[in-house]
């Protein structure tokens, strides 16, 4: 995923600031540490954790490359948080 950047297409790209914290959008910063999102991101963690069926630390790896068996659910969790958070339509 391209965060930090505008215009996903061509070779012009524009670093973004996230307007609540006034830092650069990452992925870091949308999935793991805004304060905006904390809901959805304990909706997210639920469904990647019933998901997997075993404890887990949710990280990158775990959210975009998840085992073949389960990333269809795991890809519908992830895409719901970006809906949720109103990020989906940026992309």
């Amino acid at each position: 995923m391209r965060l930090r950047v505008t215009r996903l297409h061509g070779d012009y790209y524009k670093n973004v600031l996230y307007p609540q914290c006034n830092i650069h959008n990452t992925f870091e910063h949308l999935f793991f540490i805004c304060p905006k999102h904390a809901e959805q991101r304990l909706e997210l963690s639920a469904g990647v954790i019933a998901a997997y069926k075993n404890p887990l630390i949710i990280n990158r790896d775990s959210l975009l490359m998840p085992p073949s068996g389960i990333a269809p659910v795991v890809r519908l969790h992830v895409f719901k948080f970006l809906r949720d958070t109103g990020y989906l339509d940026k992309i």
